[in-house]
């Protein structure tokens, strides 16, 4: 490197200092104090010959920076600018070698235009603050090894502080399930709303600035490894609580993302010392394709590979109805237990429910015909801005007219049918509303109005208002017993005594009383909205299907709508209570029988030799038979004054009365957690894809199945994500490798 020039205590002195005697500057060793050159050399410096042509500038070194920056110094041959203050210091090897290099050290600056801005950069950055400060610590005698110890303790320190912000942010926006990176993938660390929180952050942490402007720890790679590390502590935790249990279920179900790709959600189904019921989502897994090997093979995988479970503690599984789930044959079930014997499997009883209604509608006409209806009014007015608008007024009128806030028109449910019942229920609140709508559709020139006046005629009949009355008496009953099937907790036994309910409240409509007030009330709520209710024309048979046995001719439009009714009661009862008959219940529900009859003193029950050989590996016989004859006495002995146990929850709370009663009953206190592990319904696992559809959205479509397992299960356990402990999550990432170690000391 060409030789510099120094200054002297006087900037303003036209001297020019002679060039240092080294070769190319590698001993550096000149006053901090540079001096000016004066103009004449400047302009004879400045104007070079480039290309055998002469080139003027007019921009060049002014005597005012030497006072304003006193640690400028000149290159006299290459005209550029350096620092003197941070060359001595790296010269004596006192700097970080990650500042070695510096454009004001090695290559030096001549860019005149920027040169105010570039010199104030440099007097506030950390490499010549850093320079002062041990060239100014060696001038006073003051040992340099401690002083580096000391500025790189207290870097670590800057470093963690910021590291630990950057935790906090990306657990917050996974918890919220709101999307890390901006739309295209080079310009995440300015638009994504991890890099905006983090400058928000700065607001009331100015350090912070210094530390998004050199971007470490913030790039996409970076931030999917924390995300990961995070995931695996959540998954942690909650295998942690799985793995104190004795058996656990799975539940398993399967839905398309957003991006068309078939995702399997599992969870799993255990009971703590307490007999409190839990289930936790596990992850999601990517399937290639729907058959049933395929999920067997994920399913084994994620409980053996990523949950660290036995497959062999294992004793319940349930699915939907699909043939590949369902198949006694080739079916994951049958595959499952072809491996674990002791697992049985439940078709999800909401489910069972669903189809119960989806069969009665095939059954019934009047019930198939509201429904079709009902779908083609909701497309026919929400699926148009003007005409939705238009109903939204008539009923805004209606209300301020009546006072009575009716709700808003909801559209068919395609895959739940028990909650079908709240958009029959909107219908029926706005039937003279909608009444109206239509009749200002029909006055249109379009295709709709047509179809506007046809369903405006069907609603002034009289069989729709009835059909509709008839159909929300039977979709409101069995939402009511789904809603309590689909708890967390519940247990066969609440599950079977619902559906009980139902089908008692079924048989009771099929009375005639309940029939005449029934249609009683329908005939109030109908007048002045259709027309007197009226028998259809009879036809006769045509020849080809007509077998010679005569038909029944109703006399009034009750005798026909009565009918109808019982029918529709009678097709529900009996497919609710065909459904919920299923071969594997039948074990779980002996052992709930036995439970309940040794509590209240029948001790001469005898255990089915179906149940004595489920149970034959995990229970000793002589013993469970002696504590189950000694658990009556228990319940008479315990604080709660329990005179008859009428369900297991009642055994479960004396048990957990005392520690005695477990060390004591054993057999018994594993027998209860056995029938509170088995699975009711898959509603944790339908209610993972709602989050699915949270994390996954249109915007953030490509993303990849493992970073999507993440952020699915971070905001999916948002309680155990804000629990986290991130100082852990900060000792682990760090300690990855040596240089992490080095750049962030101990957390």
């Amino acid at each position: 490197m060409p030789s510099l020039t120094a200054t002297t205590s006087s900037p303003s002195s036209s001297s020019i200092a002679s060039p240092c005697e080294c070769q190319c500057c590698t001993n550096f060793n000149i006053p901090y104090h540079p001096s000016a050159v004066d103009s004449s050399k400047r302009q004879q410096l400045y104007s070079s010959k480039e290309h055998g042509k002469q080139k003027s500038h007019s921009r060049t070194i002014q005597n005012s920076w030497y006072e304003a920056h006193p640690w400028i110094t000149v290159c006299t041959s290459e005209y550029k600018v350096y620092c003197a203050t941070c060359r001595a210091a790296n010269e004596q090897c006192l700097l970080n070698s990650i500042h070695a290099k510096s454009t004001f050290i090695r290559q030096g600056f001549n860019n005149w235009k920027k040169a105010l801005e570039k010199f104030r950069e440099h007097e506030c950055s950390n490499m010549h603050r850093e320079a002062v400060e041990k060239l100014t610590a060696k001038a006073k005698g003051v040992r340099i090894d401690a002083l580096c110890d000391t500025q790189l303790r207290k870097d670590q320190e800057y470093h963690r502080k910021m590291f630990m912000k950057l935790l906090q942010a990306i657990q917050y926006l996974s918890r919220q399930g709101l999307p890390l990176r901006g739309h295209r993938e080079d310009a995440e660390s300015f638009s994504g709303n991890l890099y905006q929180l983090l400058l928000l952050q700065a607001k009331d942490c100015p350090e912070m600035i210094s530390w998004l402007n050199r971007r470490e720890y913030i790039s996409p790679e970076i931030v999917n490894e924390i995300i990961t590390l995070m995931s695996k502590s959540v998954l942690r935790n909650i295998l942690a609580d799985v793995s104190k249990s004795l058996w656990y279920s799975v539940i398993v179900d399967e839905a398309t993302d957003v991006s068309h790709n078939e995702q399997m959600s599992m969870s799993l189904r255990w009971t703590d010392d307490n007999y409190e019921t839990h289930e936790s989502t596990v992850g999601l897994v990517q399937l290639p394709d729907t058959k049933a090997q395929t999920i067997f093979s994920a399913v084994k995988d994620t409980l053996i590979s990523t949950c660290s479970l036995s497959i062999n503690q294992c004793r319940g599984q349930a699915y939907d109805g699909a043939s590949n789930m369902s198949g006694i044959n080739n079916g994951v079930q049958a595959l499952f237990k072809a491996e674990v014997e002791q697992a049985l499997y439940v078709h999800c009883l909401a489910h069972s429910l669903n189809l119960c209604l989806k069969d009665v509608t095939k059954t019934c006409d009047m019930i198939r015909d509201v429904l079709n209806f009902i779908y083609e009014l909701t497309q026919l007015i929400k699926m148009s801005p003007k005409r939705l608008t238009l109903f939204e007024s008539l009923r805004k009128e209606v209300t301020v007219n009546t006072g009575e806030l009716t709700p808003h028109l909801r559209m068919l449910c395609p895959t739940r049918w028990t909650v079908r019942h709240s958009s029959i229920s909107s219908i029926l609140k706005n039937y003279s509303t909608i009444q109206s709508a239509l009749d200002e559709i029909s006055k249109g020139h379009d295709e709709y109005a047509a179809k506007a006046n046809g369903m405006a005629s069907k609603m002034d009949n009289f069989d729709t208002f009835f059909g509709l009355k008839l159909a929300y008496l039977i979709f409101s009953a069995a939402e009511q017993v789904s809603i309590n099937i689909q708890a967390k907790d519940v247990t066969v036994q609440e599950a079977v005594r619902g559906a009980q309910l139902l089908i008692t409240h079924l048989n009771s409509m099929r009375n005639e009383a309940r029939f005449n007030s029934f249609y009683s009330e329908v005939m109030r709520e109908s007048v002045n909205l259709t027309a007197e209710p009226t028998l259809s024309r009879q036809r006769k048979r045509p020849r080809r299907i007509d077998d010679g046995a005569s038909f029944h001719i109703y006399e009034t439009p009750k005798d026909r709508h009565r009918r109808m009714y019982f029918d529709v009661a009678e097709a529900t009862a009996g497919e609710v209570e065909r459904r919920f008959i299923q071969k594997d219940l039948g074990i779980v529900n002996e052992i709930e029988s036995i439970l309940i009859e040794f509590s209240n003193g029948n001790t001469e029950k005898s255990i089915s030799p179906d149940l004595e050989m489920y149970l034959k590996n995990d229970f000793a016989f002589e013993n469970l038979k002696t504590q189950l004859s000694m658990l009556p006495d228990a319940i008479k002995t315990s604080c709660l004054g329990i005179k008859k146990v009428t369900n297991v929850r009642t055994i479960a709370s004396v048990m957990n009365e005392s520690s005695i009663y477990k060390g004591m009953l054993r057999e018994v206190d594993k027998l209860l957690k056995l029938y509170l592990t088995f699975p009711v319904t898959t509603s944790t696992a339908e209610r993972s894809f709602s989050s699915l559809r949270h994390v996954k959205t249109y915007l953030r479509s490509t993303m990849k199945s493992s970073r999507l397992n993440n952020l699915f299960l971070l905001y999916i356990h948002r309680d155990i994500t804000d629990s986290l402990d991130l100082c852990n999550l900060a000792k682990d990432f760090a300690s990855a490798n040596k240089r992490r170690m080095y750049y962030f000391g101990r957390f």
